[in-house]
């Protein structure tokens, strides 16, 4: 079973209640509706709770760039980049993290306020709220293992972040690509 479907939409703010924001979806065509088949056509408008409305983005980057080669030793620095796209301003916001597979966390390395549990989650809960338009970051250090089991191959990360305004939002994936020494790579 299959159907196809489609349409316009545009965001409004609620008349009634200028915090919540309404999509109009707009489906069909009058001049193809064939009621007898059942077809129609028309308009819903949906209340969005802002909680389903992103106002908050994060991206991660890091040093190596993502995509690049690094080898057992290496050190990489990961950070991440928060704004409050919206226009309501954001409270309770935490940002949390992995220390990476087959890496080891720089001591001293994690950016305040931030902190790491014995299973290697990082967590920055920042104090205050976040005003629309304003930004920050967050980052750590990890060293790759000197021991990585043979069929590893990258090292892959990401972050998420929170706020009691808004639903959990991952970053982008950081990618490394793992060398060995003595291993050769063709390109």
């Amino acid at each position: 079973l299959s159907a196809t479907a489609g349409g316009t939409g545009n965001w409004a703010r609620d008349k009634l209640n200028s915090n919540v924001k309404i999509i109009t979806v707009y489906y069909g065509e009058a001049s193809n509706a064939d009621s007898s088949l059942g077809y129609d056509w028309g308009y819903s408008l949906i209340p969005l709770s802002p909680k389903f409305v992103t106002s908050l983005i994060i991206n991660k980057s890091s040093e190596p760039a993502s995509d690049s080669n690094v080898f057992p030793g290496d050190t990489i620095k990961y950070t991440l980049s928060y704004e409050n796209t919206g226009d309501t301003t954001l409270s309770s916001i935490v940002i949390t993290d992995m220390v990476p597979a087959n890496t080891s966390l720089v001591d001293g390395s994690i950016s305040s306020p931030g902190s790491v549990s014995s299973g290697g989650v990082i967590t920055w809960s920042l104090s205050g709220t976040l005003a629309p338009g304003a930004e920050g970051e967050v980052s750590f250090s990890v060293k790759v293992n000197s021991t990585i089991p043979s069929d590893v191959t990258t090292i892959e990360n990401y972050g998420t972040i929170d706020s009691d305004q808004t639903t959990s939002l991952d970053s982008n994936y950081v990618h490394h690509n793992l060398l060995k020494f003595g291993q050769v790579t063709l390109t």
